[in-house]
């Protein structure tokens, strides 16, 4: 196939906004959609390339995985390679653990569905993933699995090239259909229609049907029509919003804009300009090594500082990304692909040398995963790492009170049975809300013999509370006094609030909003407290009391930087004060502002918290020490609190 310097540009419109959108900047919210088009451009190029072999009867399977080993694997295990000695570093040994998992999934080509496993309630934040990206990949290559099987059977039958074409169009059609009918009757989660290659196939074989219908028909461009399709993948990159789910119609724009410049630029004519400028071509030329470098470095950045670092310090790590790219292409991508010692391997030394790199970078992979999960010796050895043990664990006592070894966030059974004692003198507490309505039931448990109360939970979000909820049939409400809304608030919760308060206090109920809960950094996967562990290493009882100490002063600072989490709480109380109901803020549970410090971690290494600031039960037993000791309770169930 002829080389065509536009599509290289194409390739720099692709990789540019995903980098960008991925460091924060708002102006690429459709960031994301650089991918879709790197998918048409990927099935426009390598489906020309094996129809134009089939046509000539010289297509080999062999060869063309040749081709892949060649253009994916060298780059691909040096990234691999650099984010696994930068994870020992970095990294704590769950995070590590993950990394070594996720290499043995990239070295599958099956890591699409190894980070689709992990989606759920613990995982860590996407951009906390040094190998994620890498999903992309395996879809291809599932992909190309499958593609030039079918193409082959094609060719054989003696359809024709008009035929194949149908043929592809069909199975293009069918994707799409698959993607919206899962999507709009709720077949399959969003995070199964964003991994699983079916539900893309329909971008790769779009960029398919461009390569042949160009080969039966021939293709002329229309300068004009690839300007319109250059236009229609910048608007997606920047005017549609973020939370337009991916796969979805919406990529349809992108993936035409593509198309339309596939087939018709090349020609002349403003696109072409643009696309074929130097800077472009250039970036285009190091897309693929920028695509694989750009989330590591922006998750090892995460892994080192406190909070989410600012996007400025993210759109700094570009040129970083471009030099690290520009290394790889040279020094890696180039001599596997050209025609020195390395290009004219033999195919058989190809394979060999390729199984050979995959089986030693599995084999390191493993034995530092393993090595990360032994247990710490010293001082360090009864630090618990690994917060999604410490979430489940907070959940243990509710899981006992109600027998539900499953009980969870929301969507209970149990949570509409009654747990009160109605003879029983005293408040009757109901707590409402998501997770963080668990936290303060765990507080409210180990400060109950302060209390005159009894408390019971009803998982939900605020927002989805409307008339027909099954909230309001819950027996626990029924015989609640009073009514707690605890959760983290999002601004349809918020929005939500005077309603849901006027409706319970219809009921009877003495309403309390309960502010939002301390948020002390960005989820990254690891606590503050993780990240000063790795970064200090104490070896010593003393030096851990010391980093305990300044752990506390950090999380203060940390959260006086939470403008929004302030401002949020102002708009409770003033919400709360217009509807007749009470407002008590939880920050005082976790902080003393006069000693400028929060709850953190014990001389003994408990952690407060497991994430951005949901309590352990260590942090839960302290926040209620600290309740009863200033009178929390007392403020939010008035006269009636103290035994």
């Amino acid at each position: 196939m002829k080389y065509r310097a536009d599509i290289d540009g194409l390739r720099a419109v692709a990789v540019l906004p995903v980098i960008l959108h991925h460091a924060g900047w708002a102006p690429f919210s459709g960031g994301f959609f650089g991918v879709d088009v790197f998918f048409v451009i990927s099935g426009f190029l390598i489906t020309g390339i094996v129809a134009d072999e089939l046509a000539e009867g010289r297509f080999s399977i062999a060869r063309f995985y040749e081709r892949r080993a060649r253009r994916i694997l060298p780059a691909l295990l040096v990234v691999m390679g650099a984010s696994l000695a930068a994870a020992q570093v970095l990294m704590t040994p769950p995070q590590i653990e993950e990394v070594s998992r996720s290499i043995l999934a990239t070295l599958a080509f099956a890591s699409n569905l190894f980070f689709w496993s992990e989606v759920g309630y613990f995982d860590a934040a996407a951009g906390a993933k040094p190998l994620l990206h890498t999903w992309s990949l395996a879809v291809e290559e599932q992909f190309y699995i499958v593609f030039p099987l079918v193409l082959m059977a094609l060719w054989r039958r003696g359809v024709g090239l008009r035929a194949a074409i149908y043929a592809v169009a069909a199975l293009a059609a069918l994707s799409f259909v698959a993607m919206e009918a899962s999507r709009e009757l709720r077949l399959v989660s969003p995070s199964g229609l964003f991994y699983l290659a079916h539900f893309r196939a329909w971008e790769l074989l779009a960029g398919a049907l461009c390569a042949l219908v160009a080969m039966r028909s021939g293709r002329r461009p229309v300068p004009l029509l690839a300007l319109g399709g250059l236009a229609l993948v910048g608007v997606s990159m920047v005017l549609l919003p973020e939370g337009v789910p991916a796969p979805s119609a919406a990529s349809a724009v992108p993936v035409l804009g593509t198309c339309l410049v596939i087939f018709y630029g090349g020609g002349g004519g403003l696109a072409d300009r643009i696309l074929c400028a130097r800077p472009a071509v250039w970036t285009g030329l190091v897309s693929y090594s920028a695509y694989l470098w750009h989330q590591p470095v922006y998750a090892f950045a995460r892994a080192w500082a406190l909070d989410e670092p600012p996007m400025t310090v993210l759109l700094a790590l570009v040129p970083l990304i471009l030099l690290l790219s520009w290394i790889t292409w040279r020094y890696v991508e180039q001599p596997f692909r050209g025609r020195g010692r390395f290009g004219r391997a033999p195919r058989s030394v190809v394979f060999a040398a390729s199984g050979g790199a995959m089986a030693a970078a599995a084999v390191v992979a493993v034995a530092l995963g393993l090595a990360a999960s032994r247990p710490a010796g010293g001082p360090v050895a009864a630090y618990e790492w690994d917060n999604k043990a410490l979430g489940v664990e907070s959940w243990r006592p509710l899981r006992e009170v109600v027998g539900d070894p499953d009980y969870f966030i929301e969507t209970n059974a149990v949570d509409d049975a009654l747990w009160f004692d109605a003879a029983a003198p005293g408040a009757r507490v109901l707590i409402v809300g998501n997770s963080h309505s668990k936290d303060l039931w765990n507080i409210a448990a180990f400060a109950s013999d302060a209390i005159d109360a009894q408390f019971a939970r009803y998982g939900a979000q605020l927002r989805a509370i409307g008339p027909r909820h099954l909230f309001w049939s819950a027996e626990n409400l029924g015989a609640a006094t009073d009514v707690w809304l605890a959760t983290q608030y999002t601004e349809d919760d918020v929005r939500a609030l005077p309603g849901l308060i006027e409706a319970l206090q219809d009921r009877g109920k003495t309403v309390t909003v309960v502010g939002n809960a301390p948020e002390i950094a960005g989820h990254t996967g690891a606590t503050v407290a993780d990240k000063l562990m790795v970064r200090d290493r104490p070896q010593s009882a003393v030096q851990a009391r010391a980093l305990a100490g300044r752990l506390e002063t950090i999380h203060w600072e940390l959260l006086q930087e939470n403008e929004a989490l302030a401002a949020l709480n102002e708009r409770l109380a003033t919400i709360a004060a217009a509807s007749g109901a009470r407002f008590v803020e939880r920050t005082s549970l976790q902080c003393d502002p006069r000693a400028g410090r929060c709850l953190a971690m014990s001389d003994g290494f408990d952690k407060a918290i497991y994430d951005y600031g949901h309590l352990t039960l260590w942090g839960a037993r302290q926040a209620a020490a600290r309740a009863k000791s200033i009178g929390w309770f007392e403020r939010a169930l008035g006269a009636r609190a103290a035994l």
